[in-house]
């Protein structure tokens, strides 16, 4: 199955060039609940109320070619199974898109941390060193480091960046280049934007 990688909260498009799709619904990979459109939940798709779980293509404006701007954006680190239907309601093809990295319940938690960086005139600074130091020693799992002292994302020309890091971990998180400091223990969700109060101050929990 095909697999394309987002970034968490990222716009695309679906395009396809089969004459047969005509929709395409969504469900994650781990319970096989569908996305209902109408109510923004995951939950078991139902035949009778087809509709609410089927999501319609257009025509690109490439003779041959159609396309569906995809409405729904992951604001959390999802994995999941995008389906192409035809008329009759049958798969066509699936594809797997993957938003904020592959998730592994063998593995601890990780924490996305995110966020997009502004100057004062509202323009995006890319480029941007964004660097999380452990203030404990380390963190192994069956004795092989899973993290480094240093965790560092670079900001996009968007001014975007994604820092992974594990659920729990003590860190500071430094953005030297806009005099951004903050510590504290890393939250027990599978994302967070970071902000002066992203981390939690005392102890490991929920955020």
């Amino acid at each position: 199955m095909e697999i394309t990688n987002h970034k968490i909260g990222e716009h695309f498009t679906l395009i396809t060039e089969n004459p047969l799709v005509r929709s395409y619904r969504v469900f994650r990979s781990y319970d096989g609940k569908y996305f209902n459109r109408d109510r923004k939940l995951f939950e078991t798709w139902e035949a009778e109320n087809a509709d609410s779980y089927i999501f319609p293509f257009f025509p690109h404006p490439v003779p041959g070619l159609q396309l569906s701007r995809v409405n729904y954006i992951p604001k959390t680190q999802q994995d999941l199974i995008f389906e192409y239907i035809d008329s009759s309601s049958s798969v066509v093809k699936r594809e797997r898109h993957v938003f904020g990295g592959l998730y592994d319940e063998s593995r601890p938690g990780l924490c996305i941390i995110y966020g997009t960086l502004y100057n004062p005139s509202g323009l995006p600074i890319p480029n941007t060193k964004v660097e999380a130091s452990l203030n404990k020693n380390g963190y192994f799992l069956d004795k092989v480091p899973i993290m480094g002292p240093v965790a560092t994302a670079v900001t996009d020309e968007r001014g975007y960046f994604e820092l992974p890091l594990v659920q729990g971990i003590n860190v500071t998180i430094n953005i030297p280049a806009v005099s951004f400091t903050t510590s504290g223990y890393v939250p027990k969700t599978s994302t967070a934007v970071l902000s002066g109060y992203c981390l939690l101050r005392e102890g490991y929990g929920t955020h």
